[in-house]
């Protein structure tokens, strides 16, 4: 998909075991940044801002953004996220 979406209640669920590890950061705790794991491959079940249910499957770089996007509404945060071994 493009362009800017509203996801309302979102459920992501991993379709692979394969993770990519990027270096993020978070504009509400700023100057840290850390490796993190994430799926390669979701899917992304949720409402549109019109109520209606919305299905995606994203992969690399785009699976990344929405997990990292969702950390928050799952009230998590880069460092409760799945660890480096």
């Amino acid at each position: 998909f493009e362009g800017f979406q509203i996801w309302i209640n979102p459920v992501i669920e991993p379709l692979t075991d394969e993770q990519m590890v990027t270096f993020e950061g978070c504009l509400s705790v700023p100057g840290i940044r850390g490796a993190v794991a994430r799926y390669s491959k979701i899917s992304v079940n949720a409402l549109n801002r019109k109520g209606e249910r919305v299905a995606h499957e994203l992969s690399g770089f785009s699976a990344v953004v929405a997990q990292h996007e969702c950390d928050p509404i799952f009230a998590l945060s880069r460092h409760c996220a799945k660890p480096l071994r």
